[in-house]
């Protein structure tokens, strides 16, 4: 790319983060992280972008920007690497779980049933006029 095509995308890319991050302020915790994760790959991306030999200084060459990112980038790319599903580790789940049938109540025993055959989930009551809610899909 010519030093001009550079500097636009410089341009936009410089504008997106200003507009995320004066966003950011109205968002929920959740979001912000996925705000702060696109606002580090376009500083990946800054970072990335090559530079002319009048924009560099001679104080720029010998020390490292202070925008590289230290959590990895692909190398080659500015795109850090995705979390797979499979490379997510399930947390452990502690306490006595049911061997048996024998040691659940009647209606755990129900839930149990209606679970395993089941293509959604149901909310047991402790009514007899409504013993089981409609039942909810399940999405896998």
């Amino acid at each position: 790319m010519d030093n001009v095509t550079n500097a636009y995308v410089l341009a936009i890319n410089l504008e997106i983060a200003e507009m995320l991050l004066s966003f950011q302020n109205s968002m929920v915790i959740m979001n912000q992280k996925h705000v702060l994760h696109l606002v580090k790959c376009l500083v990946a991306e800054f970072n990335a972008l090559p530079t002319t030999s009048s924009s560099q200084s001679s104080s720029s060459s010998s020390s490292p920007s202070p925008f590289i990112l230290s959590s990895g980038p692909v190398t080659g790319s500015s795109i850090p690497v995705p979390i797979l599903p499979n490379q997510i580790t399930p947390p452990s789940i502690s306490g006595p779980a049911f061997s048996t049938l024998e040691a659940m109540t009647p209606s755990q025993k129900a839930v149990t049933q209606a679970h395993q055959t089941s293509f959604g989930f149901y909310i047991p009551q402790d009514s007899t006029y409504n013993p089981i809610l409609p039942v909810l899909p399940r999405y896998n």
